[in-house]
């Protein structure tokens, strides 16, 4: 699906398949990036608006993660 736009934009630019693709993704890569970084900043992409970790999400998720490795190592002990 997306791939079908990807070949449109890369022949209206006379650019790669592959350049087009990583143009389009640049933006939800770096999102990705800056939320990982675990600084919370916020991020505002044009058209799509803010997105940022909500404060406290982290410490859930790390939780959860426990509780599954936990889960996990009981049930090869079984």
């Amino acid at each position: 699906m997306h791939k079908d736009k990807y070949k449109i934009l890369a022949k209206k630019f006379g650019l790669p398949v592959e350049v087009v693709q990583k143009i389009c993704e640049s933006q939800f890569e770096f999102t990705k990036e800056v939320m990982q970084t675990g600084e919370d900043k916020p991020v505002r992409l044009q058209y799509l608006g803010k997105f940022q970790v909500k404060p406290g999400r982290r410490e859930t998720v790390r939780k959860r993660r426990e509780r599954i490795m936990e889960y996990r190592k009981n049930e090869k002990d079984r």
